[in-house]
């Protein structure tokens, strides 16, 4: 039931809303009584500032395992590129980064990279400058 609330998959920005701040639960819940996926997301807010908690879970949930969708970023901005490109490899920026294959930026700006190589071409393909 709290899954959705610390981590709404539905979107990017459905999962940047998600709250980045909750990071435990009491009650009926104890210790390892909760399932290790919300165990995960929790210890994540708990280790993480805010905005990096928004970002390694977008990074999991979007942008990891074999097939990674780069759509979101082919039909990005110019000006905004060098701002996403920069987002994607931040890691080791923050001291408690909970970095896993599953979460590693400098990964996914690796896929990215290699998946869109027209940005290497002169005027990055057929867009301008």
């Amino acid at each position: 039931a709290f899954s959705p609330v610390l981590c709404n998959t539905s979107s990017i920005m459905d999962t940047f809303r998600s709250n980045h701040t909750l990071q435990k639960l009491l009650g009926d819940y104890c210790g390892n009584q909760l399932p290790e996926n919300l165990r995960s997301l929790l210890r994540l807010n708990r280790e993480n500032s805010k905005s990096q908690s928004a970002r390694l879970k977008i990074i999991k949930t979007h942008f990891s395992g074999s097939k990674i969708n780069l759509q979101p970023f082919v039909a990005m901005e110019l000006q905004v590129l060098p701002h996403a490109i920069a987002w994607m490899g931040r890691d080791g920026i923050d001291d408690n980064d909970e970095i896993t294959t599953e979460t590693n930026g400098r990964s996914l700006l690796y896929q990215f990279l290699r998946g869109i190589p027209s940005l290497f071409e002169i005027n990055g393909g057929n867009r301008e400058p």
